[in-house]
């Protein structure tokens, strides 16, 4: 995708103000209140708003579901254009796309707008693996109440789900690693500017031939394109 796609704008040729957050990871029956969007061009979620991935998509197709999902639809009304990127909690694109289906939202895995690269970033560290099965896993899981009430447990002792437990943190040598990981591949694809979330520790990453952003989680930044 390329700047072309925004032809709808009144001039393409002026810098497009665009805003981007990551890793809100709201539950059914939250709200986006607290996410406050700025008037722009492009709003792009990079992904993790929802998660769809632990709790299953049958539990969002629910009215705490959809109340949820009409939070985030108020809260990006600001934006002239919006998209919106999965991320590994955000499971199968086509659940998202379902979900998100009733509102003027484009769902798409990565984006470039302006030699900028946006995606989530987590087929930059154990999800490349963990990606092939965790999307039919949490199918099979959710869908009778034993496994269910199992894998929730798992899911809060793994910080993925708020509960009672204290959940994993992320380590730093990990989170280095994936830094540099996202920096070699912004380099080798020649990419001006890659912007990540999932690590949930904001960053900016300069090298002599690119910068990698990292949106941290629930924060909403601005940049022009």
């Amino acid at each position: 995708m390329c700047l072309s796609r925004f032809a709808s704008f009144p001039d393409s040729r002026k810098p497009l103000k665009v805003a981007f957050t990551s890793d809100w990871h709201k539950n059914p029956g939250d709200n986006f209140n607290d996410m406050e969007v700025p008037e722009c061009d492009v709003w792009i979620d990079v992904g993790d708003a929802f998660n769809i991935l632990p709790i299953g998509i049958d539990e969002w197709l629910t009215r705490k579901g959809h109340y949820t999902v009409d939070s985030y639809d108020n809260a990006t009304l600001p934006a002239k254009k919006r998209y919106f990127l999965p991320g590994n909690h955000g499971g199968r694109l086509s659940w998202c796309k379902r979900l998100l289906a009733p509102y003027d939202i484009e769902v798409v895995r990565s984006l470039d707008i302006g030699g900028v690269h946006f995606e989530h970033g987590d087929k930059y560290c154990e999800w490349r693996i963990l990606g092939l099965f965790a999307d039919d896993l949490t199918e099979w899981a959710t869908t009778n109440k034993l496994s269910r009430r199992l894998w929730y447990a798992f899911c809060q002792r793994q910080g993925w789900l708020p509960g009672n437990l204290e959940g994993k943190p992320k380590y730093n040598k990990t989170i280095g690693a994936y830094w540099g990981i996202a920096c070699n591949v912004a380099h080798t694809k020649g990419y001006k500017k890659l912007v990540i979330g999932h690590s949930h520790s904001p960053e900016t990453q300069r090298t002599a031939f690119c910068e990698v952003v990292d949106c941290g989680k629930r924060q909403v930044l601005t940049m022009e394109v």
